[in-house]
């Protein structure tokens, strides 16, 4: 899951969409409430919540590139037979 501040959020849509704070702050809400729902339909799951995902990643801290990066080297630990090398 990929997350960051509202307020960071907001920021983001106003200069990617071009518009002012008060539209960014509905489409942040609709697109939120969209994805809520869709966890909610068809996985009975509740998108918030940390169970449903393997990595949590704020882009309050870390690049695209960088988050990219971390989603990349996370992939060889996916395996459902993985246990860690004891040394």
């Amino acid at each position: 899951m990929i997350v960051a501040p509202l307020a960071l959020r907001v920021k983001r849509i106003m200069e990617s969409l071009a518009i002012k704070e008060t539209e960014a702050r509905k489409e942040i809400e609709r697109s939120d409430s969209s994805h809520r729902e869709f966890a909610r339909r068809y996985f009975h799951a509740v998108l918030e919540d940390s169970i449903n995902y393997d990595l949590v990643i704020n882009t309050e801290h870390f690049s695209p590139d960088d988050a990219a990066g971390l989603i990349a080297s996370a992939l060889p630990f996916k395996d459902k037979n993985y246990i860690p090398n004891k040394q």
